[in-house]
């Protein structure tokens, strides 16, 4: 059994999008089966290359967006601020959790614009007062 999308649990966990994660999975799942009616092996150790090609595809960045949605759910506040003074900011956020921007591949570039962005924010703070 190859289970895909929302039924293998393939969701971002910040904005319960899914359909990217079932179309790639499902696209993934289908060319594992072909290959093994082609090899006429269906077994275990046959369709288990579909968890490998979807954790290379895909599941780095679920584990990502998982841990993230832990620890910075609680800032969403402070995070929709922030989004709302810095545009490359707000479309880095918008990119990754929408599936457009692998955050694996984006997570430095995003963590870096944050940390400008909020030091930015703090020293405004500061001439204010």
């Amino acid at each position: 059994m190859l289970l895909c999308g929302d039924a293998a649990g393939f969701i971002n966990s910040i904005t319960g999008e899914g359909i990217y994660y079932a179309m790639v999975s499902g696209e993934i799942a289908a060319g594992v089966a072909a290959e093994a009616l082609e090899a006429d092996d269906t077994s275990e150790q046959s369709l288990s290359r579909y968890q490998t090609r979807w954790k290379n595809d895909f599941g780095k960045d679920l584990k990502i967006l998982g841990r993230f949605n832990r620890q910075w759910g609680k800032k969403s506040e402070k995070i929709v601020r922030l989004l709302s003074k810095d545009e490359k900011l707000a479309k880095l956020i918008v990119g990754v959790t929408g599936g457009q921007l692998s955050i694996s591949k984006y997570r430095i570039k995003l963590l870096l614009r944050y940390i400008y962005v909020s030091l930015k924010d703090l020293f405004s703070k500061n001439e204010k007062n």
